[in-house]
């Protein structure tokens, strides 16, 4: 027979036992705010040679790049500083009288060094450099929490390191529908003010943080459901086809899949709202990061569209794209 007080240990010893395997169950309740803006994305990255020319001079065509700078190649510093934009380097290039510039670059992340003259054309100095130092995007923003930081687009929408980046509404001026193996896509132009700085580009999305909070009170707050609460069937998408407006439509909800980390394609969903097939002809690219929402509550994003069917496509699940903000 047990005392009392051996009862009274083994029965707290049972109890916390009990409440060790409760809690890996126990999923604590999130709320976000959920949007399907239309978004324009801005990243900074590295200076990018896009192509080359021949400058034109007084006397002859000349190409200082010749057998020394190649297209892709990632222009790193210019006579010892680092070039942190396309307009640095352009200052470098004018002020050069002419003279050489020492540029260290990267190809096939091999570092070179070469010797380049620029050259006197018709628009003042150039090196005869097609240039770019940021990527543009067209997408959709999923949610932000309370802290006003947010998330978008679903996927990583560059394969590069970026440089932070700015972010913008955008407003829908039309789509164009998929025709046959080509995906269809908004057409759509970057509103003017900055509405949120880019601090990264992941696997499951881009992230940032809002600069107003008083943008929250234009999206829906909502529960953020847990994994295991996705399910077949019935759900609705909020996306911009049209403008700035935002409209739901109905999908289903065809496989979920049961994940662990977070992948780009965790649900399998079709459009059958009649109203999106007849404007877009199914998903289109700018879908990306439309909110999907069931029984109340946000379980994931829309990230791609299947090459087969543009019916039918893929989301990411919400709970990953939260852990990453």
């Amino acid at each position: 027979m047990l005392g009392d007080e051996q009862m009274k240990r083994l029965f707290i010893f049972l109890l916390a036992i009990i409440c060790l395997f409760l809690t890996k169950n126990v999923w604590a309740a999130n709320y976000i705010y959920v949007s399907g803006a239309s978004i324009g994305i801005k990243l900074n990255t590295d200076v990018e040679v896009l192509g080359t020319f021949g400058v034109n001079t007084e006397n002859d065509v000349l190409k200082p790049w010749d057998n020394l700078i190649y297209e892709h190649d990632i222009l790193k510093k210019v006579n010892g500083e680092n070039i942190v934009s396309s307009s640095f380097l352009e200052n470098k290039i004018q002020s050069s009288n002419g003279d050489d510039l020492n540029i260290v670059l990267l190809r096939h992340n091999e570092e070179h060094c070469v010797k380049v003259k620029p050259v006197k054309g018709n628009e003042g100095y150039s090196l005869g450099l097609y240039i770019k130092d940021c990527d543009l995007g067209i997408g959709t923003l999923t949610f932000c929490n309370e802290d006003g930081h947010f998330a978008s687009l679903g996927h990583k929408m560059v394969d590069k390191e970026i440089k932070g980046g700015q972010l913008y509404y955008s407003n829908v001026t039309g789509i164009v529908k998929p025709r046959g193996n080509t995906p269809g896509e908004k057409r759509a132009t970057f509103e003017k003010n900055v509405i949120g700085q880019i601090s990264s580009n992941l696997k499951i999305g881009v992230y940032g943080t809002i600069s107003d909070s008083k943008e929250l009170q234009k999206m829906e707050k909502m529960e953020l459901a847990h994994k295991e609460e996705a399910h077949k069937g019935r759900a609705y998408i909020l996306t911009c086809v049209n403008s700035n407006t935002i409209s739901s439509f109905e999908v289903e909800i065809k496989e979920c899949l049961n994940q662990t980390k977070e992948e780009e394609k965790g649900l399998k969903l079709k459009i059958t709202d009649s109203k999106l097939q007849n404007i877009a002809g199914g998903i289109v690219q700018g879908m990306s990061g439309s909110p999907i929402i069931q029984d109340g509550k946000l379980i994931g994003a829309l990230s791609h569209v299947s090459i087969k069917n543009p019916l039918e496509g893929y989301g990411c699940y919400a709970e990953f794209m939260y852990e990453n903000l």
